[in-house]
């Protein structure tokens, strides 16, 4: 029963993020991606952030490490794809390769230096001002009377540094290799010719540093949650100070849902990874819909649940929005098949492309109608809010409230109007892009160009809301959950 009780504050969550985070990168080759370890730390550190300052400022700054690692994954996929298999005509030195692998590396040294060593820091310093305050018996002070909490904010620095440090080095190698190939009498060697053997040497101590954190870190979170008697007493804490705040969070699923809601519009523009015959690159499926609307709408399901208790979901919604998921899906197979047996030009001249191409245009255009029509029922969505929850209050004058609450709803509503007007602009790009990708492959752009005005507007809607609700369903005060 005790087990059962102290389960679920998150230090099993943490514990499970170390197991993404610790591995060194070779080249441009991430074995467990660190987005998802980032992912697992936030979802556990959630629990307990409102607990203390520095947990609250450690999920902050993690927050931007997300963004900073899922820049990282996409820059290792567009290379991997892009640069590694780029035809020898346009990389005669083949120095493509090894200078972007250079770039990258010496980026996330930098950025992973001033970003991620804070957040550990701020970290492991919240962690143990938390277990000091609640007496824990898993706190183990050094000779220089310093907890391991202490000890692993001091280690974080060597880590992150070191880590990318031995990652960075090798990829150096590079900067002779061009020269090398001009004949420059000063570089000899080409040293890049090594540079699988030096990756591999220091491979071994990065290792090594890397193995010792990830001990470390089992140990560390292991040990807390192990103490029951500390989990019981974060818990009671949390459930007195946090979760009987209403306002609180209602507002964080107020947030969160809206992120997914830009997110999802986001999904209305048109970017097909396209190819001419004579650039085919082989190992790549050309034609993929990176941003399908089946993806859309699991943004939108999740953000629509997330507020449920807001604005209560309708059955219509449910109907138009499982027919949008199908469509979607239809339509991304249909895609994803076409271009990996034809190109966009092969419609203009060969009768089975032209019949290939008929279907996807049905289906593409079928999937884009049920998007937009979803991404409009996101902005009725918001009205509904506005109408059942926002209202302006002015003690003893309800004459004057009312007009100050039409007024602020006025103001919505003319954003919302807009919304709509780039939806069906965004809606029809999409449509003309289908038609006319065989003979002008550039139309795509204005389902771009809309949606990122749309995701602008959008933004500036969903933040005033939020912070509406948040004033029609205030949160106590911070200090007093952290006292």
């Amino acid at each position: 029963m005790e087990k059962r009780r102290t389960s679920g504050m998150g230090y099993g969550l943490m514990l499970v993020a170390g197991l993404f985070l610790w591995n060194p990168v070779v080249g441009m080759t991430d074995v467990l991606p660190d987005i998802i370890g980032y992912l697992f730390l936030l979802a556990g550190l959630s629990r307990i952030a409102d607990l203390g300052d520095r947990l609250d400022g450690a999920r902050e700054r993690f927050r931007n490490v997300v963004w900073i690692a899922l820049g990282e994954l996409v820059a290792q996929m567009l290379v991997n794809i892009f640069i590694r298999n780029a035809p020898v005509v346009d990389d005669p030195h083949g120095q493509n390769l090894p200078a972007w692998t250079l770039l990258f590396s010496f980026v996330v040294f930098a950025v992973e230096c001033y970003f991620l060593i804070p957040a550990y820091r701020e970290l492991f310093r919240g962690l143990g001002d938390l277990a000091e305050r609640k007496s824990a018996v898993h706190l183990k002070n050094d000779r220089r009377d310093r907890t391991q909490y202490d000890r692993m904010a001091t280690f974080a620095v060597l880590f992150v540094a070191g880590k990318n440090l031995l990652s960075l080095l090798p990829e150096l190698s590079s900067v002779s290799s061009y020269e090398y190939e001009l004949g420059n009498p000063l570089f000899r060697f080409d040293w890049y010719e090594y540079v699988d053997l030096m990756r591999l040497i220091l491979l071994i101590p990065a290792l090594v540093l890397t193995a010792f954190w990830l001990v470390r870190w089992i140990c560390l979170f292991s040990s807390a949650q192990k103490d029951l008697n500390f989990q019981s007493a974060i818990r009671n804490d949390y459930e007195t100070n946090v979760a009987s705040d209403y306002g609180l969070l209602l507002g964080r699923r107020v947030r969160l849902s809206f992120l997914l809601f830009r997110f999802g519009a986001a999904f209305l523009a048109s970017f097909i990874l396209l190819h001419d015959r004579e650039a085919l690159i082989p190992s790549v499926w050309q034609g993929i819909e990176l941003l399908p609307d089946w993806a859309m709408i699991c943004f939108f399901a999740v953000g629509v649940w997330l507020i449920r208790d807001l604005a209560s979901i309708r059955r219509y919604e449910v109907g138009l929005g499982t027919a949008a998921f199908v469509a979607g899906i239809v339509g991304w197979v249909f895609c994803t098949i076409y271009y990996k047996n034809h190109t966009a030009a092969d419609a203009r001249y060969y009768a089975e492309a032209y019949d290939r191409m008929m279907v996807l245009r049905v289906t593409g255009i079928v999937s884009s109608l049920f998007a937009g029509v979803c991404l409009c029922l996101i902005v009725a969505r918001a009205s509904r809010l506005i109408r059942a929850h926002l209202r302006v209050e002015y003690d003893n004058d309800p004459a004057r409230s009312e007009v100050a609450t039409l007024r602020v709803r006025a103001e919505y509503h003319a954003r919302m109007i807009g919304a709509y007007l780039l939806i069906a602009f965004g809606t029809a790009g999409r449509i003309a892009d289908l038609i006319l990708r065989p003979w002008f492959a550039w139309v795509w752009w204005f389902s771009v160009l809309f949606t990122i005005a749309l995701v602008l507007v959008l933004t500036s809607l969903f933040t005033d809301l939020a912070e509406g609700l948040a004033v029609r369903y205030p949160a106590r005060q911070e200090g007093e959950l952290r006292r």
